[in-house]
């Protein structure tokens, strides 16, 4: 379950991870205490610090963070790396690092701890973040003891004074249990980071086990650690978002010896498949450039198999001149850099940035294969699909491959508003390109033409 279609609850602080409030609603309520348990390299003690940085970068909250793994000058080069400048909050006296690398007895625990509240109650904090509570309950060893300590420590005070404090646990590689099973006693909000190999790349899953005060949330989320956001959560879009089209894009393929043409909505998606005998950058844009446009539009080209700079010459050598499309920005990605999950918010991000009317991206089955998930690609494919459609974007998807494997291989064929078939064809012992239309909710004239291949040739022949 999800809380997406929810409106953010006013009584809720963010936990100014980036999506993930989102999924709860807005945040959770002040003086709770978050456990963010998860493997080595998860992205656990990102995950405490994006929370504490954000406090004292949106609503100036005095802060605290307690260290048992590293030194100060570590943690802050790491997050200065992630893009957090906590230094700068340390200079202004409203952050405070505590160092408990070398605790290793109950005196130096209850030492660690009186400084803590001490610092908390001189700053007046309003964010705690203790990374991790994994190493204070070894130090501890008996469970009654961790238990009378952490009851007393954070139901007693920091609740009470409203300090809402994020733990961090170590969750053993294959051991789905948390240590002693106290931190979960004392925690509003339980969250699991795990990760996995799909092919040779890293996909994080975030898990909500638990959140009280909260009636519905998402069980699992996808998220990427990035510098900025440091982390990122993929958060699902809301289908009712999606407005009912409100403006065509009426299209004019000018061939010489026939005109077709055919209106799309505004924010409609298109699938183009290609055959792999023939090249899709030279055929997409000898398309593009004999068809004329009613309104000027701004067009998003993004490639995961050409350079900017091939583009560019593919269109110099088809002397394109179309003045109803502008090329806003072209794109290139090597899919093989990024996980599935940090392409697909790579993309998003670009396009709502460039803001373009039409988007087309080529090579898209190679990008899901090349950056390591087929599966996890497919759903925020979906996603990719659906935010372009609440921010009337319209997408063109263009797959290299065959009819038959498309049809026997594409699980996302119905969500496509229009489907057409690239494929070259033998008229009168001359070679053309035979554009089908596969599938279409809308309104074209004809499902069949047949257009000369001088259309896309590069220096007199097919490239």
């Amino acid at each position: 379950m999800i809380n997406l279609g929810k409106k953010s609850d006013t009584a809720l602080i963010p936990l100014d991870i980036s999506g993930l409030d989102e999924a709860l609603g807005g945040g959770v309520r002040p003086g709770s205490v978050i456990l963010v348990a998860g493997a080595p390299g998860s992205g656990k003690t990102s995950f405490a610090a994006r929370f504490i940085y954000e406090g004292l970068a949106k609503f100036n909250q005095p802060s605290v963070y307690l260290s048992f793994n590293e030194y100060k000058e570590e943690f802050y080069e790491n997050m200065a790396n992630l893009g957090l400048d906590f230094q700068s909050y340390e200079s202004k006296g409203k952050f405070i690092f505590i160092e408990a690398l070398n605790i290793n007895d109950d005196e130096a625990v209850m030492a660690i701890l009186e400084n803590l509240l001490t610092i908390i109650n001189t700053i007046k904090a309003k964010r705690v973040a203790i990374d991790t509570i994994t190493s204070l309950l070894q130090i501890l060893g008996s469970a009654k003891r961790a238990r009378e300590l952490l009851h007393s420590l954070f139901i007693h005070y920091m609740k009470k004074r409203g300090i809402t404090t994020v733990l961090t646990a170590e969750l053993p590689i294959g051991d789905p249990k948390l240590g002693y099973g106290i931190e979960e006693f004392i925690a509003d909000g339980l969250i699991i980071l795990r990760t996995k190999f799909s092919g040779d790349k890293i996909v994080r899953i975030m898990e909500i086990r638990k959140m009280r005060g909260h009636r519905a949330t998402l069980a699992r989320l996808t998220y990427a650690i990035v510098p900025g956001k440091v982390i990122a959560v993929r958060t699902p879009p809301r289908i009712i978002d999606i407005h009912a089209p409100q403006e065509n894009l009426a299209f004019q393929l000018e061939t010489g010896d026939a005109n077709y043409s055919f209106t799309l909505p505004r924010g409609a998606q298109v699938l183009v498949a290609i055959n792999p005998v023939l090249d899709p950058l030279s055929t997409l844009f000898g398309i593009a450039c004999k068809t004329r446009i009613k309104l000027s539009i701004k067009l998003l080209y993004r490639t995961f198999t050409r350079s900017p700079e091939e583009i560019q010459w593919v269109l110099k050598e088809l002397k394109c001149k179309n003045p109803t499309i502008e090329f806003v920005h072209l794109s290139s990605i090597n899919p093989t850099l990024y996980s599935v999950t940090e392409l697909a918010m790579m993309n998003i991000e670009e396009d709502l940035a460039v803001k373009p009317d039409i988007v087309v991206i080529d090579g898209i089955e190679q990008a899901f294969w090349l950056s390591g998930g087929q599966e996890i690609g497919i759903r925020e494919h979906y996603n990719n699909i659906q935010y372009r459609k609440i921010h009337n974007i319209t997408g063109v998807y263009v797959y290299t491959i065959t009819l038959r494997k498309l049809l026997n291989a594409n699980p996302l064929l119905n969500i496509y508003d229009a489907i057409f078939y690239f494929t070259p064809r033998r008229v009168n012992n001359k070679i053309h390109v035979s554009i089908r239309v596969i599938k279409s909710r809308y309104k074209i004239p004809t499902n069949h033409i047949t257009l000369p291949i001088e259309m896309f040739a590069i220096n007199g022949g097919t490239n």
